[in-house]
């Protein structure tokens, strides 16, 4: 059978990519697959790339049933000497976080992505039963001295990526490649599941989820909930909370600080490490990271460090007993300096 090229997506070094991609039902039922298979579980690296091509095609995604149809008519009939698939010709660099030119870890992803072939069966309007054993991609093309690949999506697969027609979820780009840990990965999309509802799991549920087994909650706790939670709250814009009780674990989902819109300028991206920063070292809850932000914005952020970076007091003070001591001396520090400001300005006037 020949492989017909029915479209070329060609992304240039000039387009932007949306920020959020559109993960659809049908592709995050793969993406599970891919993170409980036992015998070929992706790695970060692979499972980053459908995110940005979903991300890559996003205008282009379909809600209308009778438009996504379309796609069928030729897909099925095997008697036809062709098999349409779309080629794409993409940049490394946009399978990368920004400033990133670890190239070798998207070449080894998509190596992964050709090599991991799912069975797919479905029945047709008619009753008959259709198989696919496919990889999502084929026929990767790298050139070590370019910085761009290609790679064709058989018709089946692409119309997976663009029906948006049932429910999605939004997952935003900068979230993707800023975890970096595959349980965390794991557990964000789960949450993005349950978000707005929160859920109640049992020991053998989660160990089912991570395919771990865990006797104890105290193990989970250790090696699961705390390093999950310390990532997402840091990187992704949705994290959790959660409680162990009666043998059961209570999960409920919130939005992070990380989800504020991004970062404009100098000032902004220095308050925002300077945040992240003091949360671990002052084991700062959601509420005091979020007061203590506020304070940045409201004083500026040369208020806040000429006013605190010297004091030895507060090295080993965390939570609210950190925050009200730190707006002790900024406010000290403020009062200080406008009198300052009001003596000079009085000098001038004479």
């Amino acid at each position: 059978m020949k492989n017909n090229i029915k479209e070329i997506i060609i992304k240039k070094s000039g387009d932007s990519i949306p920020p959020v991609s559109n993960l659809p039902k049908k592709l995050n039922g793969w993406v599970d697959l891919a993170l409980r298979r036992d015998t070929q579980k992706l790695s970060i690296h692979a499972l980053r790339i459908p995110f940005v091509l979903l991300s890559i095609i996003k205008n282009r995604q379909l809600r209308n049933q009778s438009q996504l149809q379309l796609f069928d008519e030729d897909w099925f009939d095997v008697t036809k000497e062709t098999m349409n698939s779309i080629q794409f010709n993409v940049l490394l660099k946009d399978f990368l976080p920004k400033g990133s030119k670890n190239y070798r870890h998207v070449i080894a992803g998509f190596d992964e992505l050709v090599k991991y072939v799912t069975k797919e069966e479905f029945i047709l309007e008619n009753g008959n039963v259709v198989t696919l054993t496919s990889s999502v991609i084929g026929n990767f093309i790298h050139n070590k001295n370019a910085k761009g690949v290609k790679f064709d999506m058989n018709s089946y697969w692409y119309k997976v990526f663009l029906d948006i027609s049932r429910t999605y979820n939004q997952i935003p780009i900068d979230t993707i490649f800023n975890i970096s840990e595959l349980n965390s990965f794991q557990w964000y999309l789960y949450l993005k599941k349950i978000q707005g509802t929160g859920t109640t799991l049992l020991l053998d549920s989660v160990n089912d989820i991570f395919k771990t087994e865990h006797k104890y909650w105290s193990k989970v706790e250790e090696r699961l909930l705390r390093p999950i939670k310390r990532e997402l709250d840091e990187n992704a814009d949705l994290s959790f909370n959660y409680q162990i009780n009666n043998n059961k674990l209570y999960v409920v989902v919130y939005k992070t600080i990380a989800s504020v819109p991004v970062l404009n300028n100098l000032e902004d991206y220095k308050i925002d490490k300077a945040v992240r920063f003091k949360e671990k070292k002052h084991a700062l809850n959601e509420v005091q990271k979020a007061q203590l932000k506020n304070l940045y914005i409201k004083y500026g952020y040369n208020s806040v460090y000429n006013s605190t970076s010297r004091k030895k007091e507060l090295l080993q003070l965390t939570g609210e007993k950190y925050l009200k001591e730190l707006h002790k001396y900024l406010i000290a520090y403020v009062e200080r300096q406008q009198k300052k400001a009001e003596i000079e300005g009085a000098f001038i006037g004479k």
